[in-house]
């Protein structure tokens, strides 16, 4: 973080945790700790924001979908009480000037299989994506 020479934004949109995969929840704290870190040491080089997307309003959905292409996730989700599809918010935009790079949740996150019912879900490393 040190070495950057423009300032930028770290935007991590996602859902609220009531709404969120439960796979998914435990990594919104996580995340957030190491964007506000990032920002920490970046003498004021970053600024990190988080935003609860499915909270904001349909226009601001949208706009954040045209300007960075950032759109809800479709996650199964099978329980005792719910066979459904979600479509959950979780992405990071990471802008500089007029620049944007926008990681998805394909991006953010790695997920292996442990069983045919059975998923073990890890951030990736978030820092070779932001830097």
């Amino acid at each position: 973080m040190d070495e950057l020479e423009e300032s930028g934004e770290l935007t991590f949109y996602y859902s609220s945790p009531e709404v969120q995969h439960e796979l998914l929840r435990p990594l919104i704290d996580p995340l957030q700790d190491l964007l506000s870190e990032f920002e920490a040491e970046s003498d004021g080089k970053i600024k990190a924001r988080f935003v609860l997307l499915d909270k904001a309003g349909q226009k601001e959905q949208e706009q954040v979908e045209n300007d960075y292409g950032v759109r809800p996730h479709d996650i199964p989700v099978r329980t005792a009480f719910e066979d459904s599809v979600r479509k959950t918010y979780f992405s990071l935009v990471v802008q500089s000037g007029s620049d944007f790079e926008h990681f998805s949740l394909d991006d953010l996150i790695r997920d292996r299989r442990i069983s045919d019912t059975k998923w073990e879900v890890e951030l990736s490393d978030i820092e070779s994506l932001v830097v």
